[in-house]
């Protein structure tokens, strides 16, 4: 499906690329540089990955996305990456995290060129609910804009372990702006719906279970809505395909759509005010 499509297969075109180095269980875990850094990160409890700048927000470590990080480590300042494909930084103009502790993802545009913003966790959740407040006018984001919270795994299992909340109207000028989505993202696998937010704050749950994955999208900053009038939209898979656990991370990015800069010229800010996690056990039932 062309909309569902663009986010994931251009993010699992650069992450062919990844380098990887297995370590042993029983090899010392290096130390995590402060925000900013350029050091080694170990990822779980076997994979080390390359991060040039690592932050902590909401209680984890998340790699910064960058055109020669991790994603494609033989690329140029010169190369952009998917999604969109984009060019995108790692500096404290396009990701930074502020005295509130909330997480500040920007579109930003210097020196003749726009750059997106993304981040990656160092940790691999698996089953669980995965809560993303946002603190932003999310349903009024430009038409070229993406806002993307999913999971994503390198490895091809699974159509990479994808699963997506967007909230993006892809080019185009509709009030369609919400899209839930499991992946390979065919007909039946996804859901979209409109956004109508009263103020800056709503929330974003995917609930990854072993027989079903359910999505929420809340007015307001609540994990279990009130009432009904908080909830904007719901929708729960149920198939044969829901993937098992593997090295999947938590993502968060806001990028431009078939690289297209704003409609309206404007750099784009979006909030996110934190992140949880509530793990389920791994043979849960309904």
């Amino acid at each position: 499906m062309r909309y569902a499509s663009c986010a994931g297969v251009a993010l699992a075109l650069c992450l062919a690329a990844l380098i990887v180095l297995a370590v042993g269980a029983d090899e010392a875990t290096t130390s995590l540089p402060d925000e900013g850094g350029s050091d080694s990160s170990q990822v779980g409890e076997e994979i080390r990955w390359e991060w040039k700048r690592i932050i902590t927000f909401s209680g984890y470590q998340w790699g910064v996305r960058h055109v020669e990080d991790v994603f494609t480590p033989n690329a140029d300042e010169d190369t952009p990456i998917g999604p969109g494909p984009n060019f995108f930084s790692l500096t404290n103009e396009n990701v930074w995290v502020d005295e509130q502790g909330r997480l500040h993802l920007k579109i930003t545009h210097r020196d003749g060129r726009w750059y997106c913003a993304g981040v990656t966790s160092l940790k691999s959740f698996g089953y669980g609910k995965y809560v993303f407040y946002t603190a932003s006018r999310v349903d009024q984001l430009d038409r070229n804009v993406v806002l993307g919270v999913f999971t994503w795994d390198e490895a091809p299992e699974y159509a990479h372990r994808e699963i997506d909340i967007e909230c993006a109207r892809w080019g185009e000028d509709t009030e369609i702006n919400g899209q839930f989505a499991t992946w390979p993202a065919r007909p039946g696998k996804y859901r979209t719906f409109p956004i109508q937010l009263r103020g800056e704050y709503a929330t974003h749950i995917i609930d990854w279970r072993s027989d079903r994955i359910s999505f929420q999208s809340l007015r307001g900053h609540q994990s279990t809505p009130p009432d009904e009038e908080h909830v904007i939209a719901s929708w729960t898979y149920v198939g044969d395909d829901i993937p098992r656990p593997g090295n999947e991370k938590a993502n968060m990015n806001l990028w431009l759509f078939k690289s297209m800069p704003p409609s309206d010229g404007r750099e784009v800010e979006v909030v996110i005010a934190r992140f949880e996690f509530v793990p389920h056990e791994v043979h849960d039932g309904p």
